[in-house]
């Protein structure tokens, strides 16, 4: 059975205390206006912080009932930023966990989207990996139909920050493959993965950062041993934001203050469960 949500690479020790606590595209655009309605925020009830002591800090992401839910360790809130009626909703990953679907893809006309929004709740910037090491990803089963309209020429998984903004780091499916940013103070590193998914299919997908290394490692969750990595070398430095506000995003990109990118969405179409992100080593 597969870990779910969590970096292969782990220690076993570590992993089996974290899991005991029960718990991406080329351009990026600013907000533009269009003709529909304005973009909206629902604050969704997180649930209550999962203790791990002395580990790493973590945000975790399970569907409940077609609800996101924090599990993790993050002092975070979850909301579900929309547009056009969109909306998230229940979906099952293989082995009856639970899943979030995202809006379907619409080549003409309006079109509905809706991302989750990762913010800090606390003081602390739970979401800023700083220069340490970092792993985040989800696992994915992405539409057929995903892709080929202006604001829509990708599917964003994982995302905190955007390419005009001075840091970033995402997880996406670039014309098919998996692909990692990391964007720091010195330099930005993109790593894409050899495989091309095939829509209707389960994947792991995790990104990580460690040093100077960028890596996208990725599996079809029917044969974990199927699995492919591939590493890109270069310096990115710290990526703390110039905001702390600035949230993560899962399933499409939004702003710094949350509200969806409607002429770069890069919407998620399809169905993602337990997104990721850890920060630190266990």
């Amino acid at each position: 059975m597969t870990n779910r949500g969590w970096p292969a690479h782990r220690p076993a020790a570590w992993l089996a205390g974290a899991l005991g606590c029960a718990l991406l595209t080329a351009t990026a655009c600013g907000v533009q206006d269009e003709q529909e309605p304005p973009a909206s925020t629902t604050p969704i009830t997180p649930s209550p912080t999962a203790e791990v002591a002395d580990g790493p800090t973590t945000v975790r992401i399970e569907a409940r009932g077609g609800e996101p839910v924090q599990v993790g360790s993050a002092d975070v809130d979850v909301t579900v930023a929309t547009l056009a009626g969109g909306e998230v909703t229940a979906a099952k990953a293989p082995e009856g966990v639970g899943a979030l679907r995202f809006p379907t893809y619409r080549g003409q006309g309006r079109y509905p989207r809706a991302v989750v929004v990762v913010t800090n709740a606390g003081p602390d910037d739970a979401l800023n990996p700083g220069q340490r090491p970092f792993t985040w990803g989800t696992d994915f089963n992405v539409a057929t139909d995903s892709a080929g309209r202006a604001e829509d020429n990708g599917d964003n998984l994982v995302q905190r920050g955007l390419y005009s903004e001075p840091t970033l780091y995402k997880a996406e499916l670039d014309l098919g493959r998996p692909a990692c940013v990391v964007q720091g103070d010195l330099g930005t590193v993109t790593v894409r993965s050899e495989v091309t998914v095939i829509p209707g299919l389960w994947y792991h997908m995790e990104c990580r950062r460690e040093g100077m290394e960028v890596t996208v490692t990725t599996w079809p969750l029917a044969d974990p041993s199927d699995m492919s990595e591939r590493t890109v070398v270069g310096a990115t430095g710290d990526v703390t934001p110039a905001d702390p506000r600035v949230p993560m995003s899962i399933g499409g990109k939004v702003s710094a203050n949350g509200v969806i990118v409607a002429s770069a969405t890069d919407q998620m179409n399809g169905d993602l469960a337990t997104p990721f992100l850890v920060i630190g080593k266990g």
